[in-house]
């Protein structure tokens, strides 16, 4: 079961991402207007979410990389 510690700690991370996305939403729509444009259509909205995220997934794979070493090419003798 769950403890009600995590469950309070998950419910407001969710309620954090979900206000992050209303402030996005609320920036794109004051964008347009002081820009004089046209009411953003629903594929424009929808690259929007697709890179936020691609962004967001980068970020998260980059804290979890290990560096990689690489000394250079091994060479190997034969009939030693």
């Amino acid at each position: 079961m769950i403890s009600p510690t995590t469950l309070l700690a998950v419910a407001k991370i969710i309620g954090e991402d979900r206000q992050k996305v209303w402030q996005e939403e609320a920036k794109i729509s004051q964008i347009f207007k002081a820009t004089g444009a046209t009411k953003p259509r629903l594929r424009d909205h929808l690259y929007i979410r697709i890179g936020d995220f691609l962004i967001a997934a980068g970020q998260r794979l980059q804290e979890h990389a290990r560096p990689i070493m690489y000394s250079g090419p091994t060479v190997h003798q034969s009939g030693c």
